[in-house]
């Protein structure tokens, strides 16, 4: 358990479910842990602080930063294995609303013996220290899983399927999983941490850690043995799967949980609710503050309707009632699930504030502790794993409700991961912002001379080759459509010889290995790959668009380095790299523009949610930022909300007809955000920065919009809420070229207003639906 953290900055990640696999049980002697040493202590971590803040610490500087009160994810395994979490924020479990189990649960609750927890938190706290690191650590974790297996085996669970087994670690003490297997594999989660220290000298220094965790480990193993007193839950017959959890090295930064959670998520482990037990026996702080002895239920980082849920039990079958509280970003393993997608909450003993001040020291001892309060937090755990044990814990589907005429429009998640192209889109966006950056920063060094457009041109091409490069090694069947062809560099040897100059200086660019042309011809052909690629409704096709925005580009302001994918006409990933879109801002501007950094990247997958993550490319680092969710539009979003999003010196829409299209519907105007790039401005509806929806009513009644100018941004619009169709009503296909050859105009609006402003623009131009 860590301190209340002051640096916490980021939303609750909304939390969802993976689809579940056909029925087995499925052992985790698959796992195999890191091979890699661990690191030295003069070695560095990346530490996640809260979502988008990341730092490079020491050992030393951990260990300060828990004594400051700063909570962190250690994720310098995470990210040197190469995964990374995905969340999926449109799925969330149906928890009961009634709790029909009151009679068994209430009679099994007379079992839970506080003299065993007593008995057991003694012999734990006995050895000098659990520490992830030391030999004390594996002892700890040794006599642990001996005392697991001892009560699975001598409640014939074995025979019925029930397991005990070691998650091993690369840093000595293994993380514990019991599991009873239901009839099917979708899981509930109990859990605590194992592990103690002693903040001053972790390796020397004593930490007994009754509290911290010494209070929960106990409280769920007596949790375990008292379940496996209900002869249905030993034989199998629950519906669900439960499953027990202690994990190693919680206070290194939620190392052990993580390593669990990455490994289910990466198995499509079908987890549907986690709960976790951490300080559970310290009352003291309670009755001295002149409060009612409570417990405390965490309010921030976890998912709320599993949270509701447990509040309902506490008050069913818990003695005293619940207090909410906060805790902060990453306070305990809870958040390695949160962060791995799934529903996770979080129960400790008190009011945060009035927790208890003796962990992390040699005075973490028993004499501070309440074996009556612990008893409560293990009838709630107990009535949590038994009504879930038998509960139907449906999906559901949060996504705003759609008019049916409406409903062709939804995506639906693909049978295909595409977790390799994504990977690889984003290490290519990421590869050729730093090469466009590195542009600008010659312009601003007057080292190029924007007025002959020199650098927008070499910018271009180059970023385009690279694109190009790295998707053709990997993926060389499949197609390209890109703005640019090498006609103009093939009849210029001086503009060549820059660009070339330009792209081979990424050869030996150690950006995960992506591939760079080896000479200039080379160079012409991949870049041609894009110019002359004329897409269509069959095969894969990867669209770019290597600077959207280049008119804003120049002048050092926003725009936009694209890549998508296209399978047979229709939109499977997209990834926006904006160099100048500051971390952490709230609203998207030409001229607020992140100046020092590396900006960001939004991205999306066809049904599995949009995501965003800060770019770190001058850093010399190879490997991409951890990625947070992007919340959808919320079903109650209401037309009074509506901020259009929109660029008025655009040649090809009427600018005067969208203010029309404002007044009808009573929304200020002008355009609440001005943005030149096309995709620009889907980022600003997607980060929802300022604008939320955004039209397009042709000056010309012929034009048609080119594919790079949409396709990704469309996408990721799609997957955060939006609606995108064109002027009529229909869907945009994207597999008639290498432009929107059927789309005239477009409208992209959140799903519950969308109708409003499709009627407003209809009327204003004067056509009639055809939806």
């Amino acid at each position: 358990m860590k301190l209340q953290a002051v640096l916490a900055l980021g939303a609750a990640i909304q939390s969802a479910s993976v689809a579940a696999v056909p029925f087995e049980q499925i052992p985790l002697a698959d796992h195999v842990p890191s091979t890699k040493a661990p690191l030295p202590q003069t070695e560095k971590y990346l530490i996640e602080l809260a979502p988008y803040d990341t730092r490079w610490v020491t050992e030393e500087e951990k260990w300060k930063l828990k004594l400051d009160g700063v909570n962190f994810i250690d994720i310098t395994e995470e990210t040197q294995a190469g995964f990374y979490p995905k969340f999926f924020t449109s799925n969330a479990v149906q928890y009961p609303t009634k709790l029909p189990h009151n009679d068994t649960i209430k009679s099994l609750s007379t079992k839970l013996d506080k003299k065993n927890m007593q008995h057991n938190l003694e012999h734990f706290t006995s050895f000098h220290t659990r520490y992830y690191k030391s030999q004390y650590g594996i002892e700890s974790a040794t006599w642990l899983y001996e005392q697991i297996s001892d009560i699975i085996k001598k409640s014939g669970a074995t025979a019925h399927g029930a397991t005990v087994e070691k998650f091993a670690h690369p840093w000595g003490q293994f993380s514990t999983i019991a599991r009873i297997p239901g009839q099917t594999n979708k899981t509930v989660v109990l859990g605590a941490h194992q592990d103690s220290i002693n903040l001053f000298l972790p390796s020397i220094l004593a930490a007994p850690g009754a509290d911290d965790d010494g209070s929960g480990t106990v409280t769920i193993l007596e949790v375990l043995r008292t379940l496996l007193l209900s002869p249905d839950i030993v034989a199998g017959n629950a519906t669900n799967t439960i499953e027990f959890h202690w994990y190693s090295a919680e206070e290194g930064g939620l190392l052990g949980s993580q390593a669990v959670f990455s490994n289910y998520r990466q198995n499509d482990r079908d987890i549907k609710a986690m709960l976790q037990q951490d300080m559970t026996g310290f009352v003291q702080g309670t009755l001295d503050a002149g409060k009612e002895e409570s417990v405390g239920v965490i309010i921030d980082f976890v998912d709320a309707p599993l949270t509701q849920f447990i509040k309902d039990i506490i008050t069913q079958y818990c003695d005293i009632p619940f207090v909410e509280t906060k805790c902060g970003y990453a306070c305990s393993d809870h958040a390695s699930a949160s962060r791995y997608g799934y529903p996770s909450a979080f129960v400790i003993e008190s009011e945060f504030q009035d927790s208890d001040k003796h962990i992390h020291s040699t005075d973490d001892l028993i004499k501070y502790l309440s074996f009556d309060h612990m008893l409560q937090h293990a009838k709630m755990s107990l009535a949590f794993a038994y009504e879930l044990a038998y509960a139907p814990l449906v999906q559901l589907i949060y996504n705003p409700p759609l008019p049916p005429i409406l409903q062709t429009h939804e995506k639906k998640p693909d049978k295909m991961d595409y977790s390799k192209e994504l990977e690889l889109a984003a290490l290519t966006v990421q590869r050729a912002s730093k090469l466009t950056k590195s542009i600008l920063a010659a312009v601003d060094k007057g080292a190029l001379d924007k007025k002959d457009n020199t650098p927008v041109t070499i910018a271009d091409f180059a970023a385009q080759a690279l694109i190009i490069s790295a998707v053709h090694a990997v993926f060389p069947d499949d197609g390209f459509v890109g703005e640019e062809s090498a006609a103009a560099l093939r009849e210029n040897p001086e503009l060549l010889e820059r660009v070339w100059g330009l792209v081979s200086a990424f050869q030996n660019d150690s950006s995960h290995n992506l591939a760079t042309p080896s000479s200039p011809e080379e160079m012409l052909t991949l870049i041609d790959l894009g110019g002359k690629g004329q897409g269509g409704p069959k095969g894969r096709i990867w669209v770019l668009d290597p600077v959207d925005g280049t008119a804003t580009f120049i002048q050092g302001q926003q725009y936009v380095v694209c890549l998508a994918l296209l399978e047979d006409g229709e939109q499977k990933l997209g990834v926006l790299g904006c160099p100048n879109l500051p971390v952490g801002a709230t609203e998207v501007h030409e001229d607020i523009v992140d100046k020092d950094g590396d900006g960001q990247m939004v991205y999306a997958v066809a049904g599995q949610g949009a995501y965003i993550r800060p770019m770190n490319y001058s850093s010399g680092r190879t490997v991409l930022e951890p990625a947070v969710p992007i919340p959808k539009y919320p079903a109650d979003f209401k037309t009074s909300d509506i901020r259009f999003v929109d660029c008025k010196h655009s040649n090809s829409t009427n600018y005067e007809k969208h203010a029309l299209v404002a007044s009808k519907l009573g929304v200020p105007w002008p355009a609440a955000v001005d943005l030149w790039s096309a995709q620009m401005r889907y980022v600003a509806v997607i980060t929802n920065g300022g604008g939320n929806t955004l039209t397009k009513i042709l000056q010309k009644d012929s034009y048609r919009s080119c594919l790079w100018d949409h396709v990704g941004g469309m996408l990721i619009a799609q997957e955060v809420g939006c609606v995108i169709t064109d002027l009529r009503g229909k869907s945009i296909d994207c597999g008639l070229g290498r432009t929107l050859a059927g789309a005239f105009g477009l409208v992209c609006a959140p799903a519950s207003v969308y109708l409003d402003v499709l009627k407003a623009v209809q009327e204003v131009v004067g056509i009639d639906s055809q939806i």
